[in-house]
């Protein structure tokens, strides 16, 4: 009888060991595949195999001898109880593991998401930024046109200032040799005279000249005196000329 109840818990335990074979076959599967995915704790989880591998083969190696060791029989179930417990253990423990894979899953995917939305909006901005340097291009490219055509419009205009104002220093200077009936001496030079100039400024006239002593120097016509000085040069002064600045501002002043 005795022997008939243990066969009976045996198959049972047996029966059990079984199902639970079954299911940690199935959650090593499981974990195996999530570790496949995210190639987290292997080496746990190999170690975790192995210990379930060792207490199958301990519990094989028990059912073997149980007929052997009725006298044990009591313990070796208490044994079997024990190392039952520790797989339910073990299988909580893969349970674990598992649901702290796939929420590390999620949160992995939830950061793709966020990633690729950080990447659109980057996208996004890049191309208003092109947009918006295009449009200063043709911006700048405009300035310079108008640059251009105000630079060519100004030289223009100079030009006929200074052509005019040759016109007029011709002319006045001509009538200035015809009206005078003396000549007047200029001193002031001390080297060779290279250049000079004439002009008149509001009803009075004036000449600008300059030498080899490396000066220039105006004169007031009508009181032949030096009425300005600029000695700064460093070499000798061979062209002088009244600027047209001044002829035009007196001009309109």
């Amino acid at each position: 009888m005795i022997k008939k109840d243990f066969n009976d818990k045996e198959k049972q335990i047996e029966e059990q060991l079984n199902q639970l074979k079954k299911q940690l076959q199935i959650k090593d599967n499981e974990v195996n595949t999530l570790k496949q995915e995210i190639e987290l704790k292997d080496k746990q989880i190999i170690d975790k195999n192995n210990s379930i591998q060792q207490i199958q083969t301990d519990n094989e190696m028990t059912i073997k001898y149980l007929n052997d060791k009725e006298k044990r029989i009591e313990k070796q179930l208490n044994q079997l109880e024990e190392q039952l417990n520790q797989l339910e253990k073990h299988l909580q423990i893969k349970d674990n593991e598992v649901n702290t894979l796939k929420q590390h899953i999620e949160s992995k995917d939830k950061e793709i998401i966020d990633k690729n939305k950080s990447i659109q909006q980057i996208q996004t901005n890049n191309a208003m930024i092109k947009k918006d340097l295009n449009d200063k291009e043709k911006q700048l490219s405009n300035y310079e046109k108008i640059i251009k055509e105000l630079k060519e419009n100004y030289e223009n205009d100079e030009k006929e200032t200074e052509q005019q104002k040759q016109a007029t220093h011709t002319v006045n200077f001509q009538t200035f040799r015809s009206s005078s009936k003396l000549i007047n001496t200029l001193n002031g030079h001390t080297k060779i005279l290279n250049s000079i100039d004439y002009s008149t400024f509001d009803d009075n006239q004036f000449i600008c000249s300059g030498s080899n002593d490396k000066t220039v120097r105006v004169w007031d016509v009508n009181t032949n005196k030096q009425i300005k000085l600029f000695n700064g040069h460093s070499s000798v002064v061979s062209c002088v000329k009244f600027s047209s600045y001044h002829y035009h501002y007196h001009r309109r002043n």
